[in-house]
């Protein structure tokens, strides 16, 4: 009985054309999709950075159309009626 059995060397599982042939398409296929992922990943970034100062600034326009905010419309004025009980001096 010789050192690799009975039945002689082990086959490979694959035939060592298809392994090349194998990584040729791999190598092709990361080719053609890698700058397709950075694309999408540069579009995507760009749409959270849209998303995002689009939020910003609908929470900056709420702030200032609040109450007291820059775009609130309203004077600063209190209005008094002439019959309140309050002279120049303050209340009675």
């Amino acid at each position: 009985m010789d050192r690799f059995g009975p039945g002689g060397p082990a086959k490979p599982a694959f035939h060592p054309l298809a392994l090349i042939l194998s990584l040729i398409v791999a190598a092709g296929l990361l080719v053609v999709v890698l700058p397709v992922m950075l694309v999408a990943g540069l579009i995507g970034l760009g749409l959270i950075a849209a998303l995002w100062a689009w939020m910003a600034v609908r929470a900056w326009v709420a702030r200032a159309r609040a109450p007291n905010g820059a775009l609130d419309g309203r004077r600063n004025v209190r209005v008094r009626m002439p019959d309140d009980g309050r002279g120049a001096d303050g209340p009675r």
